[in-house]
C-alpha cells in the first residue's frame, strides 16, 4: 500500500545507501543536544526531576559504594526518562523514592550492580507510572531487591 506524501518530508543519507526519512531521525527534541546532555558524580545523590533526560554518570572507583536515590514524581513526570551509567569496579545502588518501584522491586525498592570484575555498566530508566520505574535497556547484572 502506497504511503501518503508527507509536506517537506526530504530524504537523508544515514549511510552509503541508506536514506531515511528526515522527520524520523532529526526532528525530535530528543535530538536536542542539551536534552542529552550528561552529569558526573563522585558520591551518593539524592536526585531530583531536573536529571530528566540526561547520562548521570556514577564513578565508583576501585572498590566504592554510591547510592543514587530517585526523584520523588507525581503524574505529571510520566513518560520522563534517565539513564545511570556505573563507572569504576565498585558498587551502585539505585534507590526508588518514597513507595515507587523498579521493575519487579518491593516499594521503595532498590537495584544493585556490583558484578565483580565489570568497570561500566548502565540502566535506562523510564517512569512509566507515577509509581512504577521500567528498564528498558541496561548492560551489567542489576538485582532488583
Amino acid at each position: 500500500m502506497a504511503r501518503a506524501p508527507v509536506k517537506d518530508m526530504v530524504d537523508v543519507q544515514i549511510h552509503e545507501g541508506i536514506t531515511a526519512p528526515w522527520r524520523q531521525y532529526f526532528d525530535s527534541e530528543r535530538r536536542d543536544k542539551t536534552k542529552f546532555s550528561s552529569i558526573n558524580y563522585s558520591s551518593s545523590q539524592i536526585l531530583t526531576s531536573t536529571v530528566f533526560g540526561k547520562v548521570l554518570k556514577f564513578d565508583t572507583g576501585a572498590a566504592g559504594t554510591l547510592v543514587c536515590t530517585l526523584p520523588s514524581v507525581s503524574l505529571g513526570h510520566v513518560d520522563s526518562w534517565l539513564i545511570i551509567l556505573k563507572l569504576g569496579s565498585g558498587k551502585l545502588t539505585i534507590k526508588a523514592a518514597d513507595f515507587d518501584t523498579i521493575e519487579s522491586s518491593v516499594p521503595g525498592g532498590r537495584i544493585v550492580c556490583d558484578e565483580p570484575g565489570r568497570v561500566i555498566a548502565n540502566v535506562y530508566l523510564l517512569l512509566a507510572t507515577e509509581t512504577k520505574w521500567g528498564i528498558i535497556g541496561s548492560t551489567g547484572i542489576w538485582r532488583v531487591y
